[in-house]
Order: C-alpha cells, then structure tokens, then sequence
C-alpha cells in the first residue's frame, strides 16, 4: 500500500485526535504490536498506556479499530488508526532509505 492512502487519513482527522495522537507518539503512551501488511491491508494492535489493546486494520477501500471511538463516533478516524498511520509510514521511509543506501567495502 502507497503512503498517499495513510497520509489521507492522517488529513482527514479531527484536529483534536490528531493533537492526542501525536502527544500519545511524543510520550509513547501508545505502543503499536504485531504489525503485519498482507497484500493490500495492514493490521496491528494498539495498546494505550493502560495496557487496552484495539485491533486496527486499514486497506484501500477502508479502516477498522475495535476501540469505543471509532464505533461512538460515526467510524471516524480515531488515535489508533493515526497510530498505525503513523507506524505505517514510518515503516515504509525506512524501506525505502534502506534501499537507496549505499554499501561501501
């Protein structure tokens, strides 16, 4: 998956999710396990730094999270999703600078 369809989330956000989600990444109160990208959906749980984990999942069409938010909320993007955005993208630059590093003998 492109990091255009984890960007758009990230646009589309309430400002006030997005501001708890980038605090949470600041302070690491959220921790992002067992990511795994299959094919076109990437999946992983968050776990608050209460230790509550939601299973989160995102492929082209759609998102999912198990948290109260999402569901309450008329299935907006919730912190957990942004937490796997986040994750996500952060996973891909990596790739990516890995594969346009030079090796020097």
């Amino acid at each position: 998956m492109e990091a255009k369809r984890f960007m758009g989330l990230i646009e589309r956000a309430d400002k006030e999710r997005l501001e708890r989600a980038l605090a949470g990444l600041l302070y690491g109160d959220y921790r992002v396990k067992a990511l795994e990208q299959k094919d076109d959906e990437v999946r992983a749980y968050i776990s608050n730094k209460k230790g509550k984990d939601y299973g989160v999942a995102i492929n082209e069409s759609e998102v999912l999270c198990h948290c109260p938010d999402y569901f309450f909320t008329n299935e907006s993007i919730c912190k957990h999703i942004l937490m796997l955005s986040f994750a996500t993208l952060l996973k891909i630059r990596r790739e990516e600078k890995g594969s346009t590093r030079c090796k020097v003998r």
